[in-house]
């Protein structure tokens, strides 16, 4: 048996549980896989994309995945961190020039990624100046930085979360 029947096999053994878990938080539509070297050895979709029609999920389709890409972020950083790359107490504006801060010039000077990722920059929420209707991006990648730069303070650098 290869690595990837292990995984597929210890996957397919979960799909019950998986599926409890999409009934308790009544998520309409679930999807599970794995990949490996950028292949997607395992598939699994749950419930319905569109309860409309009762089409089923598939590799293709698109959830929000809210909060969950803080998790995703912060791990990212980690290993760009660990690999030497980036410094958790490194002001932002060292790895982007860009970024300046004109209503908040401390930020700009002393904000870390430490700060970015734990909310505490004292910068106003960014959320509904970027994301459009169903989770799309509305800015290009130099606009989201111009917009965060022009963010109005709300608190001090650090005092809150």
């Amino acid at each position: 048996m290869d690595t990837h029947d292990h995984v597929i096999e210890r996957l397919d053994a979960a799909i019950p549980d998986i599926d409890m878990i999409r009934g308790v938080f009544r998520s309409p539509s679930f999807s599970v896989g794995a990949l490996h070297h950028g292949d997607t050895i395992f598939f699994k979709g749950f419930g319905y994309a569109d309860k409309s029609t009762a089409r089923a999920p598939n590799e293709e389709t698109i959830y929000s995945l809210g909060s969950c890409t803080k998790a995703f972020k912060a791990t990212f950083v980690s290993l760009l961190v660990h690999s030497g790359k980036l410094d958790w107490t490194t002001p932002i504006s060292t790895y982007l020039p860009e970024f300046q801060t004109p209503h908040s010039p401390i930020v700009d000077e002393k904000a870390t990624l430490l700060d970015m990722l734990s909310h505490s920059t004292g910068l106003a929420p960014l959320l509904y100046t970027v994301i459009g209707r169903h989770g799309s991006v509305l800015p290009q990648r130099k606009g989201v930085t111009h917009i965060c730069s022009n963010l109005p303070s709300v608190s001090e650098l650090g005092s809150e979360w």
